[in-house]
């Protein structure tokens, strides 16, 4: 059989060679559907078989393609594949896109119509003055007599008189525009234009005359809608234009449109638009507050717009000038982030608004006039920061008022115990966020149900603001096999120490508080520490999957219509507020509760919220519970981190002023002997034995001094120590006779004997041993040796301290123990090495 390249079978069938290339590169071949052969290419090479063409030949002489049926029948193409599409035609067969019908089919069913009595569809619409597709939906629906042959439209002449005058009869037609008409005078499209007649937004006269879509509009209103369309550009705004023009935000704008009068509504580039005059909207704009609609960053600047739009009367210029001063000092010694000292500009720009409003200086005015002007002042912020300026005056000048006014001139909102949820509450809530399993399907499946999972958890361990839940960094997950969803639903979970270097991540990120701008700290409990780990993980998962920046999200919005969700099977009603109130209760309490804390319960409750006084943190506080007394929480709730044989001295001293009749155990004694024995060292005690000899002796010294320390300076030192004020050289250590180094010259506080370290110090340890490690197996000199070996020592010191306080599972979480110690015995054998050198 011979057989044809497609260049060859392109001139055999009398068809472009593009034709036939693109029937090969489609997804059906014309023929193939016709041969019903599938065609291969031999040695890269298409190759059509005889046998092919001729079945396409055969096929093209006794069937005609759809758009040749049509110019055969008088239809349009459409027509013709919409009843193909049907099987209305017997012989008709779908290749491609296309279809094929008999010319035999064709052939009967009708010949060409006779035209004689009939008009083109050109001279219909111009007899009717009406819209083309006004004559055609006429035709179609049979109320005027017309067809359509070869591509042209005809209508019968006296179907055309009789329509007109049954259907467009209309009085003082020549004051009026058909829609045709009408569009050409706007400019616009006839569709446009009829959305417009349609919708009740435009106020335009249309008379719409017994045949859908035929309108004829009022030349008047039609002028008149075309000169309103040339003024838009020059005279009003839309949402976009307006928030363009003043740098806002288009969902502000757009609210603020329906609260304004004037606006109206046009289509604009085929959609609805609202439009404002613009002298409405600049006048909106310029008695606006500033804060809610400027976006400026600068919280100064935002104070200086208050100032420059402000008229101050001439017998206020003192009160002004001070009051400038007042809030260039709490600008500049804010440590708050941007954007609460944005919201304080705005609140000095209120009270500045009020000053302007006295009848004279601020310090002529007398007690009497001073209080009535706080009691008239109905907004807490506002009175606080005058009472505050209040006292700023009395500091620069002399004042006809001489009272001291402080908060408590403030009415605080009653905290009842109601406002804090039940002992019971607290803890059934716990025991839900921490049942992994109940939770991680959904969390897996839905970021909403994660990132809620994790911001409720977070308020059982923390007593952040909502604003601090949510700000938390993203961290590094790919160091855990834990990375990915396929590995928790495949029913594996974390163990303590994958959990650790999480939860420990947040420990090297200086976290602030948003309102205070505080140092901040990210406290998980023993409890806790394995749920919250995980559900870190799984945001990190979906954070990255989504490309989002956020850990969590912006707010609380994102979360919000989850709660039903998330509580379906422990129904509770949480609020933020309240569960921060109920867990500084819990917390003070529960110090209270202690003996050897009872003096720093309240200094626990202000260090998790970070208030700068703890007066604040009393507020939060409740006196009872519904419950009775504050039982045992989580053990781990007022652990404040801290270890160490020296920590352990000041505790102990503590215990012994007291009348507490929880005596040690001799077991909980027995472990604290240990720190004495068991060192965290290589077994070669021969080359640490002076080393451990010198720090017996400085443990003794300190032991005698602290025994020797009077109750209330010890109650002093555990409270400063508790709240970060008696730092050291290092981060995440304190100096116990701060300010008083006893080592003025040393750059860290390791090997001290007055380092009291915190457990995030590890995470230093280990980066620093493993330096010196490698730094002694590269040196040669002795003398480098044993600077080296020494601070290893002391390092391992500070390693065994932490194993024997808080547990060698807990420190495994900052550093591989098998890994320090094969590397420290290699470090350990290249120093006895050198030394044997040089004896």
């Amino acid at each position: 059989m011979k057989l044809y390249t497609r260049a060859e079978a392109a001139l055999r069938l009398d068809i472009p060679i593009t034709k036939l290339a693109c029937w090969f590169e489609s997804s059906f071949n014309v023929l193939e559907e016709v041969s019903g052969v599938t065609l291969e290419k031999k040695d890269r090479i298409w190759l059509i078989p005889e046998n092919v063409l001729e079945a396409y030949e055969e096929f093209t002489h006794s069937h005609i393609i759809n758009s040749e049926a049509a110019k055969l029948l008088g239809l349009t193409t459409s027509i013709i594949q919409k009843r193909a599409a049907k099987g209305e035609y017997l012989t008709s067969r779908k290749i491609g896109r296309s279809y094929y019908i008999h010319k035999d089919e064709i052939a009967s069913i009708k010949p060409l119509k006779e035209t004689n009595g009939y008009i083109r569809i050109t001279e219909a619409i111009h007899e009717l003055n009406v819209h083309r597709c006004t004559v055609i939906d006429a035709i179609n629906k049979n109320k005027l007599d017309g067809f359509l042959q070869q591509n042209i439209w005809y209508v019968c002449r006296k179907s055309v008189i009789e329509y007109k005058e049954k259907y467009l009869g209309i009085e003082n037609i020549q004051d009026y525009y058909s829609i045709g008409e009408a569009s050409e005078v706007l400019g616009i499209s006839d569709n446009r234009l009829r959305l417009m007649i349609r919708s009740d937004k435009v106020d335009i006269t249309a008379k719409k005359y017994k045949l859908k879509n035929t309108y004829y509009l009022l030349k008047e209103d039609v002028l008149k809608l075309k000169q309103f369309y040339d003024d838009i550009p020059k005279n009003f705004y839309t949402v976009k234009q307006a928030a363009d023009q003043y740098n806002l935000k288009i969902s502000y704008v757009s609210t603020a449109f329906n609260k304004l009068e004037g606006v109206k509504w046009v289509i604009l580039v085929r959609q609805w638009e609202k439009i404002v005059p613009k002298d409405i909207f600049d006048i909106f704009f310029a008695t606006t507050d500033t804060y809610r609609v400027k976006s400026i960053k600068d919280p100064i600047q935002i104070f200086k717009n208050v100032i420059d739009t402000s008229e101050v009367p001439h017998y206020l210029t003192q009160t002004t000038d001070l009051f400038q001063e007042f809030v260039d000092i709490k600008q500049n010694t804010s440590r708050a982030n941007n954007n609460v000292q944005r919201m304080f500009a705005r609140e000095y720009g209120f009270l500045f608004n009020l000053l302007i409003t006295l009848s004279k200086e601020l310090h002529l005015h007398s007690d009497n006039e001073i209080k009535w002007l706080l009691q008239t002042t109905d907004n807490s912020n506002l009175k606080k920061n005058l009472i505050n300026f209040l006292n700023y005056i009395q500091e620069r000048c002399s004042t006809s008022f001489v009272e001291q006014y402080n908060q408590s001139t403030i009415k605080r909102k009653n905290h009842t115990d109601n406002n804090i949820y039940t002992l019971k509450e607290f803890i059934d809530l716990e025991n839900y966020v921490k049942n992994i399993e109940l939770h991680i399907d959904k969390a897996v499946e839905n970021r909403k149900y994660a990132v809620l999972w994790l911001y409720v958890s977070l308020h059982l361990t923390n007593a952040w603001r909502s604003s601090d839940f949510l700000s938390l960094p993203s961290i590094r997950i790919d160091m855990i096999e834990g990375n990915n969803f396929n590995w928790f639903s495949s029913g594996n979970r974390l163990n303590s120490q994958h959990a650790l270097h999480i939860v420990n991540q947040f420990a090297s990120k200086r976290l602030r508080i948003s309102k205070t701008g505080a140092l901040n700290r990210f406290l998980v409990n023993n409890d806790m520490l394995l749920p919250i780990a995980t559900m870190i993980i799984l945001c990190e998962i979906h954070r990255i999957a989504e490309n989002d920046s956020l850990l969590l999200c912006s707010s609380t919005d994102f979360f919000r219509g989850m709660f039903p969700v998330f509580f379906s099977e422990f129904p509770f009603k949480f609020s933020s507020m309240k569960m921060n109130r109920s867990f500084i209760t819990y917390l003070f309490h529960k110090a209270n509760e202690s003996s050897e804390h009872v003096a720093l319960s309240l200094d626990f409750a202000q260090q998790t919220r970070r208030h700068k006084r703890k007066d604040s943190t009393a507020v939060y506080v409740q006196a009872t519970n519904q419950d009775g007394p504050i039982g045992n929480l989580t053990e781990n709730l007022c652990n404040r981190g801290h270890f160490g044989y020296l920590y352990n001295l000041l505790i102990n001293r503590l215990q012994s002023f007291s009348n507490n009749k929880n005596i040690e155990s001799i077991e909980d004694h027995t472990l604290r002997i240990q720190e004495f024995r068991d060192k965290f060292i290589p077994h070669d005690l021969e080359v640490v034995g002076e080393f451990l000899k010198m720090i017996f002796e400085e443990h003794e010294s300190l032991a005698v001094r602290i025994a020797l320390m009077p109750e209330e300076e010890v109650r002093h030192v555990i409270s400063k120590i508790y709240q970060d004020k008696m730092p050291g050289h290092t981060e995440h250590a304190q100096c116990f006779t701060y300010p008083n180094c006893i080592n003025t010259t040393a750059l860290t506080c390791i090997g001290c004997p007055n380092m009291i370290p915190k457990n995030h110090l590890l995470i230093s340890v280990s980066t620093e041993l493993q330096n010196r490690v490698a730094a002694l197996l590269n040196t040669k000199k002795i003398n480098v040796a044993k600077r080296e070996m020494s601070w290893i020592q002391k390092l391992l010191f500070v390693l065994q301290e932490a194993s024997n306080t808080i547990g060698k599972a807990y420190v495994q979480g900052f550093i591989e123990f098998e890994k320090v110690l094969d590397d420290v015995s290699i470090a350990f054998e290249h120093f006895n090495q050198l030394n044997s050198e040089y004896i």
